[in-house]
């Protein structure tokens, strides 16, 4: 079984109004959200998503998924920015401890990592992963 999938939102999106309703991994592009689609095509399920304060109560009610916390000794997790509405190929070959990284932006794409480190990148650190880096996404 694939290892679960960690959304998160980074609060850097350009999706108002919609973004101030819902976590950016909650929209719907097409007949999906985002999360739906990467859980889909991945074959994943959700282990925890992660949101800015200022949506962390409606997402509560929301979610089945934990919100802001990630259990430590999970093990590895697929961390997913969620502004990423459709998994590039590359992602189903992603090596745990490795990156997919906008080559433009130098945003994370998505990363294989334990929990802990996951929590880390996160919150804002980069744990030591080999960065693989996409053009045109």
């Amino acid at each position: 079984m694939p290892s679960p999938a960690v959304y998160f939102d980074d609060d850097q999106g350009q999706l108002a109004p919609l973004r101030d309703l819902r976590p950016i991994f909650d929209v719907r592009t097409g007949a999906l959200t985002t999360a739906e689609r990467w859980n889909r095509q991945l074959h994943r399920e959700t282990a925890a998503v992660f949101v800015p304060a200022s949506l962390e109560s409606l997402a509560t009610e929301t979610q089945a998924a934990p919100v802001n916390t990630l259990e430590r000794s999970l093990g590895p997790v697929l961390v997913v920015n969620s502004r990423c509405p459709v998994p590039p190929p590359e992602v189903a070959k992603l090596g745990e401890g490795a990156a997919l990284i906008e080559a433009r932006s130098g945003d994370i794409i998505a990363a294989h990592l334990d929990a802990a480190d996951a929590i880390s990148l996160i919150e804002g650190s980069h744990p030591d992963m080999e960065e693989i880096g996409l053009d045109g996404h």
